[in-house]
């Protein structure tokens, strides 16, 4: 009985290991990350972490509670700072919700109004004619190819596109959707590590007022 114990052990583990090599292996039929792949993932998972925990719990009032309030202030103002002027996520969704939580915070009542500042600043990239994804950083990684005809561009319709803007490429999540988010927000990690050492980012972030 010991031996057929093993010896059932060892089918088991050799089933398992070759499971695993055939799943490593089809980790390398994605490409890899372009830069632009990168901080699109980054955009998708800070707009997601935003959308899904800044209303988790609220006060009595039903408003969104101020310690939750000051660290998404203080985390927008770290991406406005330590990331490249050129990451359209920046200049567009991160800087809107600045100002909306600060200025307006009566605007910002609940989970359907982030999901629509979302939604209004991918329809602006959309309308672009651009083909890169959402939260893209460098126009001209496509040799600067943009402009529609119609509802096509550069023979991809908009509707299509529209779509993959909302979903973490396959180089970040190997075709199991829910390690996109996991993956994005350590690019995001990176991305602000790096930038935040930056002397130039370090500078401008002590001129808006921020310590750096």
């Amino acid at each position: 009985e010991g031996e057929e114990e093993t010896q059932a052990m060892m089918e088991k583990l050799a089933k398992q290991g070759h499971a695993a090599a055939v799943k490593k292996s089809s980790w390398h039929e994605y490409q890899p990350h372009t830069r632009n792949d990168v901080y699109h993932n980054a955009a998708l998972s800070l707009a997601f972490a935003i959308k899904s925990q800044l209303f988790q719990t609220v006060t009595s009032e039903g408003k969104m509670e101020e310690k939750r309030k000051r660290a998404l202030i203080d985390f927008l103002n770290l991406s406005e700072w330590a990331s490249p002027r050129s990451w359209k996520l920046r200049t567009g969704f991160v800087e809107e919700l600045q100002w909306k939580i600060v200025d307006a915070p009566e605007s910002v009542k609940g989970r359907g109004d982030i999901e629509a500042l979302i939604g209004a600043d991918m329809d602006r990239h959309r309308s672009s004619g651009t083909e890169g994804l959402w939260g893209l950083v460098d126009d001209d990684a496509n040799g600067g190819r943009t402009g529609w005809k119609g509802k096509v561009v550069l023979g991809r319709r908009r509707e299509e596109l529209a779509m993959e803007d909302k979903h973490w490429t396959k180089t970040c999540t190997h075709s199991v959707p829910a390690k996109g988010f996991t993956c994005g927000l350590w690019n995001l990690f990176h991305i602000l590590t790096i930038g935040s050492s930056k002397p130039e980012h370090e500078m401008y972030g002590f001129h808006r007022g921020y310590f750096v």
